[in-house]
């Protein structure tokens, strides 16, 4: 009777759902990181890339594809990105902070 219950149980175990999460932080000069956090049932990942946008004119740059890789469940992993352009093109005239210039923004894309 225990062997029946337990290997339902153990069956529910490893069907679990991930459920990632991700918040980036990036200075003026186009350094920054971005932590993935799972707060999921089972493992899982993210992939995408840092889009930098001048409001102005609405010109980008974009960082290169970059992923969290496995986020095991209930746990936070940190990936560092740099745009290298992104200190002349949100440059300002010193009244205004690069956030005042330019947006960026996490975007999500599938894994290759």
């Amino acid at each position: 009777m225990r062997a029946i219950v337990l290997v339902p149980l153990l069956v529910a175990a490893g069907c679990g759902k991930p459920d990632v999460k991700f918040e980036c932080l990036m200075n003026g000069h186009g350094s920054g990181h971005c932590s993935f956090t799972n707060s999921g049932t089972s493992a899982g990942a993210l992939c995408g890339y840092i889009r930098v946008t001048k409001l102005e004119d609405n010109s980008f740059e974009n960082s290169s594809t970059f992923c969290s890789g496995e986020v095991k469940r209930q746990s936070t992993t940190k990936v560092e990105f740099t745009i290298p352009k992104v200190g002349s093109m949100c440059a300002s005239d010193g009244t205004k902070s690069w956030m005042d210039v330019c947006d960026f923004q996490f975007r999500e894309t599938t894994r290759d």
